[in-house]
């Protein structure tokens, strides 16, 4: 367990923690929005195979929160994971409990480009290709009902398994970065509130996944609390 190494009440974070559940913060499929995130932040090189299983994850994350959108359901709300809410709660209550990190695990060194700055290239070589096409609420993204999160993630594994990642360059396909596209248009839907992108991007691809990479920072991961956070101390261990 860690916890702020001063001694200032917990109370304005627990305060700012139940405002958050009070107010019917999204959380579902946050485990798998987590790992979406990290996919597309991280730098790494995926096999075709692995990259099968990724559109299929980041298609999930897609339909979920265009279902939202659609719904009219927590509009302008970030689907947080434990530990970006964790972080959220401190920051919320004020300057002086705001979580200080050197470094984290999207930024942890490591050769060769993110997918999502290999998308970024590839859309803007050929814009033509990789146009604006606005993302409307329902517009019936299509994805495996059967198969949930735990499932995808198992999926995952299972592909990273049988195919061996490098560090070196490699080019993505024209599916992962459409699928990347489609991430960061609804991510900055749903995140913003509104409902359409056409007063928001420019007339490629690019501008909303730029979008997304300059929201890089804003994603907080549980190893970033235990190995990059400087200050916050450990005070015991759960057993």
């Amino acid at each position: 367990m860690r916890r702020l190494d001063s001694d200032l009440p917990l109370s304005p974070v627990i305060a700012a923690a139940t405002n958050y559940c009070n107010n019917a913060e999204p959380y579902d499929n946050a485990s798998l929005y987590m790992v979406g995130a990290i996919l597309v932040y991280k730098k790494f090189t995926p096999s075709s195979l692995v990259q099968k299983v990724v559109i299929k994850i980041l298609d999930k994350i897609t339909a979920t929160l265009d279902a939202y959108i659609n719904s009219h359901e927590y509009p302008g709300k970030q689907p947080m994971v434990c530990s970006q809410f964790v972080a959220q709660c401190y920051e919320d209550a004020g300057a002086q409990y705001k979580l200080n990190f050197k470094g984290n695990l999207l930024t942890k060194k490591a050769a060769g480009d993110s997918l999502l700055d290999q998308a970024i290239s590839i859309a803007g070589n050929d814009k033509k290709r990789y146009a604006k096409t606005p993302l409307v609420p329902g517009s019936k993204i299509t994805v495996e009902p059967s198969e949930t999160a735990e499932q995808l993630c198992e999926e995952l594994q299972e592909a990273f398994s049988q195919t061996k990642a490098t560090l070196k360059a490699v080019s993505i396909s024209s599916e992962l970065v459409e699928a990347i596209h489609r991430f960061s248009q609804v991510n900055s839907l749903f995140v913003s509130g509104e409902t359409l992108l056409s007063n928001k991007f420019h007339e490629d691809a690019t501008s909303s996944l730029q979008l997304l990479k300059e929201n890089e920072n804003m994603f907080i991961f549980p190893g970033d609390l235990l190995l990059h956070c400087t200050n916050l101390k450990d005070v015991g261990t759960i057993n």
